[in-house]
């Protein structure tokens, strides 16, 4: 069975290079101070028996001085020897006393000052018994004299046990040396094993983390030269799951140039890279199929040459206006073809400024051109060959309607009506996409002029009024107007679509009620009606060209649903913003915004 390797992360190996060398030293510190610990009670306690070896002998030093100052003190002159003699007496309890507090954590010790002070103080009180003997005339008592004696000597005998046994325990007086040897010893042996550890563990850490390091520092650069990376490193560590991600970053790298090379070499568009000399440095295959031109035909040589003559003046600013830039910006031009036909085609391009060069998608709009040009045919078609017909048919029918070749049953009479609205609904169809044409086409002109809005919205709703009258809806105007630079018709044709979608919709009986509002730049129309709504989902879409809502509404209400979206070309080309306000099933707010000054046209 394979043995599991053991392995240490980061913080683990940094862990053990700070607590290894601070273990050590704890316990070199901790031996340092148990020896300085030991040294100084030594010290203490050589000091102490020092001072009780004095005091006690100090005390032995007075009872023989007692016994002595006595004998003087009866063989000689008494007032000699008297003050001596009554100050030893004094001196001998005190010093006891401060013996007895110098032995006091000595249990034995304690027994034998206390049994003295006792033996001492009888003796004291008998030689001062004799004392006053003496000083009546009296003679010395030599039985009582032999008994003190040798109750003072017991006195000494058991001070000298005090002094015997604290000589005995004193230290060898080489010990303080040989312990002050041993702790620079010590001291030495942990520094030494200090610089031992500590090379140690920076060996261990370069081999296990250092040269790890250096391995993801060269997987590093591998990667961003892109040349293939050494094998992963081993281990669950931090570097190793690093270098595990520039594995895998490596490999989401590879993958996306894999994936971006087949999209070069098989996108439909060309796509091409242009140095800032104007130089192609690099064209996608897709070259063979748009130009006829193999791409190694056309690296190298100046992009200009593949766009015609009367365009490359306008291809040069377009490539120079996007030096620096770093914005894509679009061109149409037309490109020759290996050939010599020409193409029209759609240019996109990314300036880099890191890398100096232009990036461009080149997109074959041919076809788009050709169906624009067929469209502006139909349109021309449609306004010509269809239009002026049915307008004739229209004249026809009303003219036919009116009884001018003979009055017409009823029933005629109303086939005639039904064939002249249909007429008539063909006709602003036909008119409504040439607009809508137009619009798109950037061909819708403006009329520009100062509008007062209060009049202009009274005009248009008496222009719907038999329409509101019909479903017997009020209309509520606004009272106040404001002076806007605006095409008045254009603008009219926007407040009569929105206030005729909103009778349209609004149920009988009910209030569209018109309201403007205006700012220091802006003024905003509202038309509000009691209607089903509209559903939040299509709100966003109902401004689109054909754009009509679902359900009974669509089928109960006509209508080609082109006019919101013709609204909105109007007030885009005023440079406004139209939109609704709705709560599916309590009314809308249909509302147009536009600037009150407009920019004047230039020549």
């Amino acid at each position: 069975m394979k043995r599991k390797e053991f392995q240490l992360t980061l913080f683990h190996k940094a862990l053990i290079l700070i607590a290894v060398p601070l273990a050590f030293e704890l316990i070199l510190l901790s031996s340092l101070y148990g020896l300085l610990q030991h040294a100084e009670k030594e010290a203490f306690r050589a000091e102490h028996a020092k001072t009780v070896i004095a005091k006690t002998t100090e005390v032995v030093q007075l009872l023989f001085d007692a016994g002595v100052t006595f004998v003087a003190y009866d063989a000689a002159s008494k007032p000699l020897f008297e003050k001596r003699l009554m100050q030893i007496f004094e001196r001998i309890p005190a010093e006891l006393a401060n013996l007895e507090v110098l032995v006091e954590n000595n249990k034995s010790y304690s027994m034998l000052v206390l049994k003295v002070r006792k033996e001492s103080s009888e003796a004291i009180s008998e030689l001062l018994t004799e004392k006053r003997d003496l000083d009546r005339g009296g003679r010395l008592n030599i039985m009582v004299a032999l008994r003190l004696k040798e109750q003072l000597n017991d006195c000494v005998s058991e001070l000298g046990k005090i002094i015997k046994s604290e000589k005995a325990s004193q230290i060898d007086p080489e010990a303080a040396p040989r312990l002050k040897s041993l702790i620079y010893m010590l001291i030495l042996f942990g520094l030494i094993m200090s610089v031992v550890i500590a090379v140690l563990l920076v060996l261990i850490f370069h081999a296990g983390t250092s040269k790890r390091l250096e391995a993801l520092m060269d997987n590093s650069l591998r990667m961003s030269q892109r040349e293939p990376l050494a094998p992963p490193l081993t281990g669950n560590d931090e570097i190793a799951k690093l270098d595990h991600a520039f594995h895998y970053a490596a490999d989401v790298l590879n993958e996306a140039a894999r994936k971006e090379r087949a999209v070069f070499e098989n996108a439909a568009d060309v796509i091409c890279t242009i140095s800032g000399e104007g130089q192609i440095s690099a064209v996608s295959p897709a070259v063979t199929e748009v130009l006829g031109w193999q791409p190694s035909e056309l690296t190298g040589r100046k992009w200009i040459e593949m766009v015609a003559e009367e365009d490359r003046e306008a291809a040069l600013k377009w490539s120079e206006g996007l030096h620096g830039k770093e914005t894509a910006h679009l061109l149409e031009n037309k490109c020759i073809r290996r050939d010599g036909q020409t193409v029209d085609m759609l240019w996109s391009g990314h300036w880099s400024q890191k890398e100096g060069s232009l990036f461009c998608i080149v997109h074959d709009i041919t076809k788009r051109k050709e169906l624009e040009r067929f469209k502006q045919e139909f349109a021309a078609m449609v306004s010509h060959d269809l239009r002026t017909p049915l307008a004739a048919v229209q004249s026809t029918l009303t003219v036919l309607g009116r009884g001018a070749w003979g009055e017409l049953s009823e029933r005629a009479q109303k086939k005639v009506q039904v064939a002249e609205a249909n007429i008539k609904q063909s006709i602003e169809l036909i008119n409504t996409l040439l607009e809508i044409d137009k619009m798109e086409s950037g061909k819708l002109s403006l009329d520009l002029d100062d509008v007062s809005l209060l009049p202009l919205v009274r005009r248009c709703a008496e222009a719907v009024a038999a329409l509101s009258e019909r479903k017997q809806i009020t209309l509520k105007l606004p009272t106040k107007g404001v002076e806007v630079m605006a095409d008045p018709d254009r603008l009219a044709q926007v407040i009569m679509n929105l206030m005729g979608n909103a009778i349209k919709f609004s149920p009988e009986k009910s209030t569209i009620t018109l309201t403007i509002e205006s700012d220091d730049e802006h003024v905003t129309v509202f038309v509000t009606d009691e209607g089903p709504g509209i559903p939040e989902d299509v709100q966003q879409t109902i401004f689109d060209r054909y754009h009509q809502l679902d359900g009974d509404l669509k089928k109960k209400k006509e209508g080609s649903g082109l006019g919101l979206a013709i609204c909105k070309a109007i007030v885009d080309a005023h440079r406004g913003t139209i939109g609704v306000t709705s709560v599916d099933g309590h009314g809308s707010s249909f509302w147009f915004r536009i600037p009150l000054e407009q920019p004047l046209p230039q020549a």
